[in-house]
């Protein structure tokens, strides 16, 4: 008979070890397993998500500022004086860019289909200090794709993948797209 584990979350079902999150607490380390069931954690999750959308914005733009300041290692106070990273002019310009389209790629965020999750912040040139006037938001794919690229060097980029994505619907219509005429001998 399979050992089963108690969930102490809202369920109070009994279900198997792989049903729980394990993890290694620093403080201790050692192994842990979680009390909640995964469905209970996920459930947890979605009851935040039916926060106002204004509220999970806010506490993006902190979570964003956090990270950066750990980046460059300074405190947030610190880093929010030092680069003008200024709480609410972040918040009304992340609402403001998640109401239309990505300013990479042009795709409606509200068809994206991840909420809050599918936008981030983008420093538009790496080489240059993180002011504020230094970032914008744009899709979570796009920055990744973007990664530490130059403005010149992303714009080279998009080209490349515009072109990519050209191909790609050339070859849809016509498999044999783009493919040589003759065998190489």
């Amino acid at each position: 008979m399979a050992v089963l584990f108690h969930c102490s979350g809202p369920c109070g079902g009994d279900y198997s070890k792989t049903f729980f999150r394990t993890w290694t607490d620093p403080r201790y380390r050692k192994l842990c397993q979680s009390v909640f069931c995964k469905g209970c954690e996920s459930t947890g999750r979605d009851e935040k998500k039916g926060e106002s959308l204004e509220n999970r914005a806010r506490q993006k733009v902190g979570d964003t500022i956090r990270r950066h300041a750990k980046r460059y290692n300074m405190k947030v106070k610190d880093f929010t004086e030092t680069f003008g990273w200024d709480r609410k002019i972040m918040l009304d310009r992340l609402l403001q860019e998640y109401e239309g389209n990505c300013c990479s790629c042009n795709k409606p965020y509200a068809g994206m289909g991840h909420g809050l999750f599918d936008i981030s912040l983008d420093i538009i040139d790496p080489r240059e200090k993180p002011f504020l006037s230094n970032t914008r938001w744009m899709c979570l794919t796009e920055n990744i794709r973007k990664g530490n690229l130059t403005p010149e060097q992303w714009g080279q980029d998009r080209v490349n993948w515009r072109q990519w994505e050209q191909n790609i619907e050339k070859r849809i219509l016509n498999e044999l797209h783009g493919l040589p005429l003759f065998a190489a001998k």
